[in-house]
C-alpha cells in the first residue's frame, strides 16, 4: 500500500470500534482473550498469503486455536482473505489466479475446523464428558437455518451495525460518514478502472455480496442473533472502503477518505469515554449504596456476620436507574444495565449480591443456598415488605435475614 497514513488508520480501526468499547465496558476481563484470538486468525492469514501452501497449512492450526479462544473471531481470519482476494483484483490480478490463491485459503479454513472439532472430540474423550447438546451453540445446531431465512438475517444484522438509526449510540455523524465511504468507494472504482477484464469484476462483485456472510459467520453457523462482541469482523469493512485510496500516489480523494475515517474515529473514541465514564459513575454510586446496605445489616438485631444466612429479593430501583445524561450507551452489549450488580438472570441474584459482599465489599456475609432464595422470594411475607431503604426492609424470617432490595420481577 502506499503511503503511511493506511497502517494508522488500520491500527484505529483495529483498536477502537463498537466490539473493542463493549470489552472493555462490560468484559474487560476477557478482552485479552478476544484480542488474543484476533491475533491468532491475522497470524494465519499472514502464513496463507506469504507462504504458499506450507504456509496455509501451518495456518490452519492458528486458525484452529483462534477458533478454540474464541468461537466467532473465526470471522476475521475469513474476512482477511477475502479483503486480500478482493485487494489482489484491485491491483489487476488475473481472476484465475485469485482463485487459486483463495481455494488454499478456503482449504485452510475448512482443514481449521476439522481440527477444531477433533480437538474438542479428543478432550471430551479423555475427560470422559459429552457436550451440550440444547444449547443455542451446541456443535449440532450449526447451520439449522441457511436459506433463506438464515442468509436474509445474516445481512440483515451486517447492515444494521452500520447503517441503523435506532442504535442511539450511533452517532449522526457516523451515520453520514458510513453513507459518504460506500459512495466514495465505488466513484474511486470507477476512475481507477482496475480490473483486466470481465471476469475479473464479475469475481470482485461475487466477493463484495459474500463479503457480510464471511463476517457474520457466527450467525450463519447458529442461526441466532449475533452480540456486539461477535461483529469484530464487521469493522474491517472499513478497511475495504479505504482500499482503493491507497493503490496510487497521494491525490485529494485519499485526504477526503483519510479525513472520513479520522472523523468517524474521534467520534466512537468521545462515545468510548462516555461509555467508560457512566461505568465509573454507576460503580461508585453502587459501592456507596451497597455500603450502605452492610452497614444497616450489620446493626440488625440477632444478626451475626457470617454466621446468619442472608437472602437479597428483588431489583433496587436506586440501582437499575439509567444514569442521567447517558442514556445513548444502554443499547451498547454488556453495558445494558445501570447496576454493577447483573440481575438479568434470576439465579444472579444470589450468587452476584454474595460476590460483590466477598470481593467488593470484603464483608463476611453468609448467603444463603438457592432453595431458599426462591422459597422466601415467593413467601408472602416477603411480599408484604417495604423496598429498602424504609424501615422493615430487612427482616428475620426463619432464621434467615431477607432484604427486599425492590419489587420482586414476575
Amino acid at each position: 500500500m502506499d503511503g503511511r497514513l493506511f497502517p494508522v488508520l488500520s491500527a484505529g480501526l483495529l483498536t477502537l470500534n463498537l466490539s473493542t468499547i463493549a470489552m472493555t465496558a462490560g468484559y474487560l476481563y476477557e478482552m485479552d482473550a478476544n484480542l488474543f484470538a484476533v491475533l491468532l486468525g491475522i497470524i494465519a492469514v499472514c502464513l496463507w498469503d506469504r507462504c504458499g501452501w506450507p504456509g496455509a497449512l501451518l495456518g490452519s492450526l492458528f486458525a484452529a486455536l483462534c477458533m478454540s479462544v474464541y468461537q466467532s473471531m473465526i470471522s476475521v481470519p475469513i474476512t482477511l482473505v477475502m479483503l486480500l482476494s478482493l485487494l489482489a483484483l484491485m491491483r489487476g490480478e488475473k481472476a484465475a489466479d485469485v482463485v487459486k490463491k483463495g481455494l488454499r485459503g478456503v482449504v485452510m479454513l475448512l482443514l481449521a475446523l476439522l481440527i477444531y472439532r477433533l480437538a474438542i472430540w479428543l478432550m471430551c474423550a479423555i475427560k470422559g464428558i459429552n457436550l451440550s447438546s440444547d444449547s443455542y451453540n451446541s456443535p449440532e445446531q450449526s447451520f439449522v437455518s441457511l436459506f433463506p431465512e438464515g442468509f436474509l438475517r445474516c445481512y440483515q444484522t451486517w447492515a444494521a451495525a452500520f447503517w441503523n438509526p435506532a442504535k442511539s449510540h450511533i452517532e449522526a455523524v457516523v451515520l453520514i460518514i458510513n453513507c459518504l465511504l460506500p459512495l466514495l468507494f465505488i466513484l474511486r472504482l470507477v476512475k481507477l478502472r482496475p480490473f483486466s477484464g470481465p471476469g475479473e469484476l464479475g469475481l470482485f462483485l461475487l466477493l463484495l455480496l459474500l463479503l457480510p456472510l464471511g463476517m457474520n459467520t457466527a450467525q450463519l453457523a447458529f442461526g441466532r442473533d449475533v452480540h456486539d462482541l461477535m461483529k469484530y469482523a464487521f469493522w474491517l469493512f472499513y478497511l475495504l472502503l479505504l482500499l482503493p485510496f491507497f493503490l496510487k500516489p497521494l491525490c485529494r480523494d485519499r485526504l477526503i477518505a483519510s479525513l472520513l475515517a479520522f472523523v468517524m474515529l474521534f467520534s466512537l473514541s468521545v462515545t468510548s469515554n462516555r461509555l467508560y465514564l457512566r461505568k465509573d459513575l454507576e460503580q461508585q454510586a453502587c459501592l456507596s449504596f451497597m455500603t450502605r446496605v452492610a452497614d444497616r445489616l450489620e446493626t440488625q438485631p440477632d444478626y451475626e456476620p457470617g454466621v446468619t444466612p442472608v437472602v437479597f429479593v428483588g431489583v433496587s430501583e436506586v440501582l437499575s436507574h439509567p444514569t442521567p445524561g447517558f442514556e445513548d450507551t444502554y443499547d451498547i452489549e454488556g453495558s445494558e444495565s445501570a447496576s454493577p450488580i447483573p440481575h438479568d438472570l434470576v439465579n444472579y441474584y444470589y450468587n452476584a449480591y454474595g460476590a460483590y459482599f466477598r470481593y467488593i465489599l470484603r464483608n463476611p456475609a453468609l448467603m444463603a443456598d438457592s432453595a431458599e432464595w426462591y422459597r422466601l422470594r415467593q413467601d408472602s411475607r416477603t411480599e408484604t415488605m417495604p423496598c429498602y431503604p424504609l424501615d422493615g426492609s430487612m427482616a428475620l424470617l426463619d432464621g434467615i435475614y431477607v432484604i427486599k432490595m425492590g419489587e420482586i420481577p414476575a
